[in-house]
């Protein structure tokens, strides 16, 4: 599944990759998303492709925790820490 327009493979899915095959139990991501009204519910399309991409890897969300990174007049950006552990 190509995502992001290119074949190449974002630096989430290699770091991903590269800790499973390490043999860790323990994977922790941290994604940021921009939001352009904080004051409103949204779908964070972006956040749910970069965790779907990691789990694909042989990872399952785990927790997940938010917190607003800055903004800017027209948009926020959040920064959400991952905690994936191995499946099976």
């Amino acid at each position: 599944m190509v995502l992001f327009g290119n074949d190449d493979q974002p630096p989430l899915v290699l770091d991903a990759r590269r800790a499973r095959e390490r043999g860790h139990q323990i994977y922790i991501a941290r994604i940021v998303a921009e939001v352009k009204n904080h004051d409103q519910s949204t779908t964070a399309w972006s956040l749910a492709e970069e965790i779907e991409i990691i789990e694909q890897e042989g990872w399952r969300l785990d927790r997940m925790v938010e917190s607003v990174g800055g903004s800017t007049m027209l948009h926020f950006r959040q920064a959400f820490t991952c905690v994936f552990r191995r499946e099976g």
